[in-house]
């Protein structure tokens, strides 16, 4: 089997404003990075499925794309690729995307292929892409309703929607000088006291 092409596309998944920031701290930027769906075809119709992060410069997932064509993908370590570095730093630094994946990792798409390849191999193989990495930890996935930085009275609004729409808990986003208390305390008013608050 031999990996015959890559499809590339690029997205900008759209948010809802009003569940990113209040208008008090500013709209933020990164709604509008985009990202990349990658598609690992190869020459037995199996394909693998990855997605880079936001802001990972298409000429990453090219270049990486490129290092893997016409290579066997049961023949590929699969979580040491070997993937060509981008010479573009990914979200400014690439010291700080070697930091979190180690000097062999420093590519931006890195993980949107390693993603791709243990989809492609798990169906090559007929075993789901869990059975790779050493089996299944878990058979659920909990899931939090999620909010920018906002104001007490926008952070209430949003909790309530969540707990009504089944969530038992919300991750929001914050800075040290944010009003914590307040929102907190909305956030508890409006959900109950049971409703989970992850700060981020």
């Amino acid at each position: 089997m031999r990996i015959t092409d890559v499809d590339i596309w690029t997205v900008v998944v759209p948010v809802i404003p009003e569940r990113v920031n209040s208008p008090e701290f500013g709209a933020p930027s990164w709604p509008k990075l985009p990202k990349h769906i990658i598609r690992l075809r190869t020459d037995r119709h199996v394909y693998g499925l990855g997605e880079t992060r936001r802001g990972c410069p298409r000429e990453a997932a090219e270049a990486a794309a490129g290092a893997l064509v016409g290579r066997d993908p049961l023949g590929i370590p699969l979580q040491d690729l070997p993937l060509v570095q981008s010479e573009r730093p990914f979200h400014g630094s690439r010291a700080s995307y070697e930091g979190l994946h180690g000097p062999g990792h420093s590519s931006p798409a890195y993980d949107a292929f390693e993603m791709a390849m243990f989809d492609l191999v798990g169906k090559a193989l007929r075993v789901p892409a869990h059975t790779l990495l050493g089996g299944a930890v878990r058979d659920r996935i909990l899931v939090d309703y999620w909010i920018g930085q906002q104001m007490p009275a926008d952070a209430a609004r949003n909790a309530r929607r969540g707990a009504e729409r089944g969530f038992r808990g919300i991750k929001m986003k914050c800075a040290m000088d944010d009003p914590w208390e307040e929102r907190l305390q909305a956030i508890l008013d409006a959900a109950g006291p049971a409703f989970k608050v992850t700060i981020d």
